[in-house]
């Protein structure tokens, strides 16, 4: 009987042999959203393009084809844009979320951004919910 709750244990527990891997802080994400959106409104694709994995995807607004960030960013590069961060939070690691105001030529529209991240901190993923009904001229 011994042998068989030694067993179970065995199974019922994660092996500690392993380092966990870990994922960024509540706190950690919500700055780096923080850092993100100050270097959209600053047009800085330096700076976003390093805050990405390499092989990280966006797909803005949800639904069409994905682009690699460094395309993404290339082709912001000429474009103003101006985000007003209305929300953040990181409910469940790796995820955060972000609602903002962003104001282009076109006019201002509220987006829900989605962000997933890499255990070392950099995003891997993004999504930007909003539709062509979501904006004010």
């Amino acid at each position: 009987m011994n042998i068989l709750a030694a067993l179970l244990c065995l199974f019922a527990f994660p092996a500690t042999a392993q380092t966990p891997t870990q994922t960024p802080s509540q706190m950690q994400m919500k700055a780096a959203l923080g850092a993100y959106f100050d270097a959209m409104n600053a047009g800085d694709t330096a700076k976003l393009k390093s805050m990405f994995s390499d092989d990280a995807m966006i797909e803005d607004p949800f639904g069409t084809p994905l682009r690699t960030s460094n395309a993404f960013f290339d082709r912001l590069a000429t474009v103003k844009l101006n985000f007003k961060i209305l929300a953040v939070t990181a409910p469940a690691m790796p995820t955060a979320a972000a609602a903002v105001n962003l104001t282009t030529p076109h006019g201002t529209l509220t987006v829900i951004e989605l962000f997933t991240f890499k255990p070392e901190g950099n995003i891997s993923s993004l999504k930007a919910y909003w539709g062509s009904d979501d904006r004010k001229q």
